[in-house]
Formats: structure tokens, sequence, C-alpha cells
């Protein structure tokens, strides 16, 4: 797992320079797999005579060493409450550095911006917007020297030690129609093995917010318990209790894909085997044990739209870089725009914007005509082959399944105007937008499906973007892209955002850049004001052809 940087790509005629620049970073967490002792922080126990601020100083410096279960931290606190103080049920992560100011009496308090909350499950919750917390210590005197009577629960960690100690990483659960893995989020330890700590994090389940959309074969219920985890070199081997024999094979490949896909990011791990007793877990289908290098243990995963899809200047459809003219009706339509192909390559859709009129269907077959407002962003068909698509107009979100319309006001907490939504590839969570003044602000909900109808629940604020965002698509399944334009500047930029830490990483565009769109698998393109298609190939753009609204299809 790589250290999360942030770059800008500088476009110069067909070669790019990597340039530094100043952006918003978000919570800058250290992936790196390397082994972290203490020995690279020594923390220290309190000596005579220190100050009630000193006290809470060496207390809250010692939080980031684990020695004898945080016997350094402890030795700041009262014996009274020294053995009862629990410093993992949760963590606390402050912006820069905190406040410790003495108060009146024997009270200290502390203060800072929290960036970042995790629960006893190390599950993440963001802060976009530091939160001002302020902590109230009380300090008594035992044998002439001062001891904290009243620590709070769990540890209190600046941004800097965080990192040192700490990563982010994702960890998967199955969508509950058991198509699709989805993925959640958890901190782990850098010092101890990361595989084994992924495995049990599994059996956690996933966050609250995410829970009510995942099923999770790894939990209590389906597996019973975990025996034990060992690594043999570069296999992780995960003996489960044989509660597991009751799942069915194709939640036995379930359970094994979630394993797989979170072990994934993990270098120094190339297979999984899972046993039951000793014995290899079997079935049709199963292979056990399994390359994590290969991908072959989920059958859609290596399924990647690659085909690049535009609207020629006659209005065909094409293959831009094949040049490859593809039997449609869009040649009798005027003006279309924003063109998006779904999952079968056979179903397009396109916005006409003198008529405000979306055209929708096989593009072979007469398409069906939705008339809305003249304000609609974000036209896009899912994986499934629904076609979604914004109202910025009455802020209403609409998805067209083939045959109804159904449709949920977006109802979400902002200053600013609704701008653009965008359905995630694993069809559960949407990217929000909106925009007041300069600032742009991302925020994910959760899409529920029912046969009533569809809502967006549980905004989750993600953080803020300078500059005004024409476009938005995502990038991977654990990160969006949008097309910003920076107050001031002429031309667009590229901010893709990492859900986990909310970092933000800006990408120089071609010159004239207009449009973009993503296939959620890292790769995107975009097409400048010249009708150029260019392709983003490892950090550098490529001319794939020309034409206009330029696509992937919906994977």
């Amino acid at each position: 797992m790589k250290k999360i940087l942030v770059v800008i790509l500088l476009l110069t005629g067909c070669s790019e320079i990597p340039v530094s620049g100043p952006v918003n970073s978000g919570l800058d967490i250290t992936n790196s797999n390397r082994p972290v002792t203490d020995s690279e922080f020594i923390a220290q126990g309190p000596w005579p005579g220190m100050s009630k601020a000193e006290i809470v100083k060496g207390f809250l410096a010692s939080h980031s060493s684990t020695v004898g279960d945080y016997s350094i931290a402890r030795s700041y606190l009262s014996s009274v409450i020294a053995t009862e103080w629990l410093p993992l049920a949760s963590i606390q992560v402050f912006d820069v550095g905190l406040s410790v100011e003495e108060g009146n009496g024997d009270t200290v308090t502390v203060s800072g911006n929290r960036k970042l909350f995790l629960d006893e499950n190390f599950r993440p919750t963001l802060n976009p917007l530091p939160v001002r917390q302020e902590i109230s210590l009380l300090l008594v005197l035992e044998q002439g020297e001062w001891r904290i009577i009243n620590p709070p629960s769990g540890l209190i960690l600046n941004n800097s030690d965080f990192q040192r100690v700490f990563e982010l990483v994702p960890i998967w659960f199955v969508d509950k129609q058991e198509l699709r893995l989805v993925p959640d989020f958890i901190a782990m330890w850098q010092q101890y093995d990361s595989a084994i700590q992924l495995v049990r994090a599994l059996t956690y389940g996933s966050s609250n917010w995410l829970r009510p959309a995942v099923t999770n074969f790894l939990s209590p219920e389906n597996i019973g318990g975990l025996i034990s985890i060992k690594r043999d070199q570069e296999k992780i081997i995960v003996d489960m209790d044989a509660t597991v024999l009751r799942l069915d094979e194709r939640k036995r490949i379930l359970l094994l894909s979630q394993l797989a896909q979170s072990l994934h990011g993990v270098s120094d791990v190339t297979q999984l085997e899972v046993t039951v007793g000793g014995q290899l877990l079997t079935g049709n289908g199963i292979t056990n044990p399994l390359s994590i290098e290969d991908g072959t243990w989920f059958a859609q995963r290596n399924v990647k739209a690659t085909t690049v899809y535009a609207i020629s200047t006659t209005n065909d459809l094409i293959q831009p870089s094949s040049g490859l003219q593809v039997n449609s009706w869009l040649s009798q339509v005027s003006g279309p725009s924003s063109l998006t192909i779904a999952s079968d390559e056979q179903r397009i859709a396109v916005w006409v914007p003198e008529k405000s009129e979306i055209l929708v269907g096989y593009r072979t077959q007469n398409p069906r005509t939705i008339r809305q407002s003249a304000a609609i962003t974000g036209i896009n068909f899912d994986s499934n082959g629904t076609l979604w698509y914004l109202d910025t107009f009455n802020n209403t979100f609409y998805g067209f399944d083939g045959t109804d319309i159904k449709s949920t006001e977006v109802n979400i907490t902002s200053t600013g105007n609704l701008t653009h939504a965008m359905v995630s590839p694993d069809n559960i969570r949407v990217a929000i937008i909106t925009q007041a003044g300069s600032t742009s602000e991302l925020n994910i909900m959760r899409l529920v499906r029912t046969n009533q109808g569809i809502s967006l629940k549980d905004p989750l604020r993600i953080t803020e973007i300078s500059g005004s965002i024409n476009d938005i698509d995502w990038l991977s399944s654990t990160q969006v892209v949008t097309l910003v334009r920076i107050a001031n500047q002429s031309e667009f930029v590229a901010v893709i955002v990492d859900l986990a830490t909310a970092a933000q990483t800006v990408v120089r565009l071609p010159a004239g850049t207009q449009s973009l769109d993503a296939n959620g698998f890292a790769k995107f393109v975009v097409v400048d004001n010249e009708l150029r298609i260019w392709e983003r190939v490892t950090n550098t753009w490529e001319q794939i052809g020309t034409g206009r609204s330029a696509t992937f299809a919906r994977q």
C-alpha cells in the first residue's frame, strides 16, 4: 500500500511533468506496510515536580505508545482510575497540535480541531470541516505529584502521530443483491500484521452507515467464529468454525471474495486459504487456496470497461480509438450531448438540450423520450442498466429502469445549491455535489431502492473543494473525480478525492478540457474544446481520437 501523495500533473504538449502544488490535502495517512516500532517514538513517564499542564501534555504525548498496554500513559493517571482507563474505546485525531491551558483550580483544558473519529472497532468518521473540541481534565495530588483523575475514554492523537501509528484501508462487503463488493474503511496498526488485522476487522462488520445496504458473510452468524488466522510466508490461512458449512456454495464464494478483495491491497500477501477445522472449504466453483494476485476469485473483477464511445461531429456513435462507426439512432438526433452507454453496450442515452429531453433505448431501436426541465446533469447508467439523472431545478434525483421512472428529493444540509449526483460502481452510494460561491462540497448518500420507490439517505460530508465543479464521476470504488475550475484560473483541473481520508489529488488536464468520464477502474477520459478525446494512461495524456461526449460503458 503506497503513501497517499498529492501531485499535480502538468501537461506540456504531449508530455507530462509532475510538479507539486498547494491543495487541500485532507487527512494525509501513511499507507506503508513496513513494521513500525515504538523505538521510533520513545514516550516518557512523568518526572517529579511536573506542573498540571506538563502532566496533561505528557499524557497526550504517550498515547501513541502501546508499550505494556499503554502503561506509560497510565502512569500519568490517578491510581484510582489508571487500571480502569479504556484507551481503545475510541480514537480522536486532531489537526496539527492541541492547546493545553491550565484553568482555575485543578483543571486543565485541552482544545483543538478534530478531523477524524474512530469507534471501538477502528471504523473512521471524517470531520471535513474540523470540529472544535474542548476536553476538561481534573487533576489531583497523589504523594505530592499531579495526576489526572478523569481521563476521557479512548486515545487522543494529533495528525502526525496518527499517521505514524495507523493507516486507513478499505475492507469489503457484499451488496444485498449478492452481485458486487462494496468498500468500507478501517484503521489498522502499522506495527502489526496488516493481513491478520484485516481478516479480524471483517468479522466486526461494516460501519453503521453502510450496514443496511450490505451483507457480511464473515459475521459470527455465518461462520460461528474464527479458530485461527495464520501466516505462512505470503499465504494467509484462515481456519473457521464448522458453522460456515451452512452457507451454500454461492455464499461461500462470496465469503472468499470478501476476504480476497480485502487482502488484495496487502503487498506481501499473494495467496489465501480458508479451512474448516483444518480441512479446505470446498464446493462447486470454489477455488481454494486461491491466488489473490490473479483476481480470478471474483467473477466480475476483471470485467473492466475499456472501450471508449463518443458522438462524432456528424452525430454518429463511434469508437474514437479505432474510428469504428457503431449503428445507432444517434445520427437522427439534432445536437445530442451527455452520451452514456449501458454495460451491455446496446442501450444508450443522450441529453438533447434544445428540446430539454432525454432519449434512451437500444441503439438499433427507436428510443424513448423523457421530457424534463432544462436543468439536467449527470445522465448515466449504473451497472444494472438503470439510467440516473439529476434535476437541479427541483433538487430531484431520477432513476429509469427501462419501464418506470422513480424519483426522490435530495435532502441535504448545505448552504450551497445542488449541482451534481452520480451513482457509484456498486450502485449503493451516490456522490453529491453542492456549490456555494467559489467552494464546492462533496457528500456521499446511500441509495435505497424498494418496490415503492427510491430514496437517498444519511448524507456523509466528505470534504470541501475549492472552485466550481463542472462534472463528476467515480474513478474507482474509493475515489471520486471532479472537473473543477478554480477561481481566477482559465482552465479546468481534475480533483481526485480519496473517500477514506478526504485527501485531494489535483491533475492538470489537456488545455481546453470541457468534460470527463471515468470507468470505475482508475481510468478516465476528457474531451477538449477542439473535440479531441484524451485518455489518461500511466500519468500521461494520450489523444485517442476525436468526438463529443466521450464515455465508457458502465460495468
